[in-house]
Order: C-alpha cells, then structure tokens, then sequence
C-alpha cells in the first residue's frame, strides 16, 4: 500500500448496546479497504459496559468518555484518530464491504473536506421500520451530489440537512483544527435528542469548504423496532430541527428570515410525510404529526438548557 494514501479512522460511538455494537464491529471487519483503524467510543460512566479486552483481541481500539453526549463522543473520536480522515458510523448500522473504498475515493479530490455516503434501512418488516423510512428516512437517493455555498449566502439546516446524515460521514482531520468540533449542546444524550451532525454540515459549508455525498458509500440502518420507540426518536429530531432554527437565527436579521422559511418548509414537508404517506392510516399520522410538531416547539428551550448545562459544566 503506497504511503501516501491517507490513514483513516473509523470512529463507532456506542453507549448500551452491545449486541447492535457487536454487528457494527463484524461488518467493518470485512472492510475491503485495509489502511484503517477502528476506534470504539464507548459513552458511558461505566468502563465496564463493553468487553475491552475481547475488542483489543479483535483489532479494535477503545477509548472511554464519560461525559454524556453523542457529540461529546465524536469529539473525543476525533482527539483520539491516528487518521488523516475521521469517519463516522453509529453502532445500529451495518457497513457495506466497499463503504470505505468509495469514501476514500470522494477524498482524491484535494478540495473535499467532508463525505457523506447512503443510508438504507436493514429491514422493513415491521411498520415502524416503514413509517420512518417514509416520514424520516436517511436515504438521499442515488446521485452524487457536491455542496458548496454560493458566494455571499447563507446556510441554514434545511438545506445542509440534503448532504447526510450523521451515521455516514467523514472528515479530513485538519478541518476540525480550523472550524472545531461538534456543538455538545446537540444530539442524542442532551435535552435536544439531534442535530450534531446537520450543525457540522452548516458550519463546513458557511465556511465555504466543499463537501460530497456519494451513494457508493452504503451503510445499513436498523430502525426502530416499535412506534413508541419510533415516537420518541421523532419527537427529538423534530426538536433538533427548532434548536438549529434557533441557534443560526441569532446570527443577524437575514439569517432569521432564512430561519423562518426553514422552520414553515419543514412543517409543511413533515406534514406531507407524516399524514400523507404510503401506509396511509391517519389514526398513526396524525399523532406522529403532533409529536413532531411539539418535539419542534420544545427544541429552542432544549437547546438553551444543553448549552447552560454544558456552560455550568465547563465542558463548552
């Protein structure tokens, strides 16, 4: 393997599932790309929650971080990579053999700094795996995308949202040295449940950096099992939805119309997912409905209480 190609880092975030983890950890094994490592972020106050002696057997790095956060996680994955790319997949997800090869391949271009890859669902045998698909899903369809800000507009989530999503990305290192890391007032683990990585995609772009998406780059899914459980995870990327609005609409009186339009864009389009979709019973649609639009209103406040939590702290 020739030096210069780039070392990457896999970094797999993982707090209390182990079983998930465990098929996360198998699938990246089989990885046709061989100049990689895999670091598992285990977040969560007891070291002992996974096995790290069996991981360390196996390959595997493990590092622990004990404050509570999936952004803290990544951040502490990105302190820790010996990579010249970080990449991230959640441990509910499954890689595809040649994941890595197409995103080291979207890097050859010198100007990327962030890849984002395809994410399809595991399995759609039961309705909560549908619904979300329908209402939620991760899927951005099988174009290659580039992003990159016109020059002298501004970003604003809804828009950053069509590059990925957080269970499939990658960075150049040297980008967090610059724009630094995720916002640990955001995502699962926090008052808000989301949003780490759509605010990441924001931030690249209202930098002006060049970021691509390439379906080659398949990682699998496993959505949620019940539509309590499909409830909840709504309920809290609907809330990351209005603590994004929130946060860029202090940034100046355009930014707030942008703000705006984005929040009434999403409204509507959850509205057409959710009451209007394929399965098409209302008794589901419309209480979903109501969980995202409360979860939407909720997410402001959310947001402000992680950033005090995380001021009080001293950990932001």
């Amino acid at each position: 393997m020739p030096s210069d190609i780039p070392f990457i880092t896999v970094v797999v975030c993982t707090r209390g599932r182990p079983l998930a983890l465990t098929q996360c950890l198998d699938s990246l094994r089989n990885l046709d790309d061989p100049r990689f490592e895999t670091l598992v972020v285990n977040n969560n106050s007891n070291a002992q929650s996974i096995d790290t002696e069996v991981l360390a057997k196996n390959g595997f790095r493990v590092v622990h971080e004990q404050r509570r956060g999936l952004d803290h996680a990544r951040n502490r994955g990105i302190v820790e990579a010996r990579g010249d790319i970080v990449a991230f997949i959640d441990d509910d997800c499954i890689a595809d053999p040649e994941w890595l090869t197409h995103v080291r391949k979207a890097f050859r271009n010198k100007k990327v700094v962030c890849v984002t890859g395809r994410v399809v669902p595991t399995a759609l045998e039961k309705r909560s795996h549908r619904w979300f698909e329908n209402v939620s899903g991760f899927d951005r369809g099988k174009r290659t995308r580039r992003f990159v800000r016109d020059k002298g507009s501004l970003v604003v989530p809804g828009g950053a949202a069509q590059l990925g999503t957080g269970c499939n990305m990658a960075f150049r290192r040297e980008l967090f040295d610059r724009i630094g890391g995720f916002d640990p007032a955001l995502d699962m683990g926090t008052a808000v449940g989301g949003g780490g990585d759509i605010d990441m995609f924001v931030r690249v772009l209202q930098e002006g950096e060049v970021a691509v998406y390439t379906p080659r780059a398949v990682v699998q899914h496993s959505h949620r099992d019940t539509l309590w459980a499909l409830a909840r995870q709504l309920f809290g990327y609907s809330a990351s939805v209005g603590a994004l609005s929130m946060k860029y609409a202090v940034g100046g009186r355009s930014q707030r119309r942008r703000a705006v339009k984005n929040q009434l864009r999403w409204l509507m389009w959850k509205y057409r997912r959710t009451v209007r979709q394929p399965e098409g019973s209302r008794l589901i649609g419309v209480p979903l409905l109501l969980i995202c639009i409360a979860g939407n209103a909720w997410g402001p406040f959310a947001y402000f209480w992680s950033r005090w939590r995380a001021r009080r702290r001293g950990l932001s």
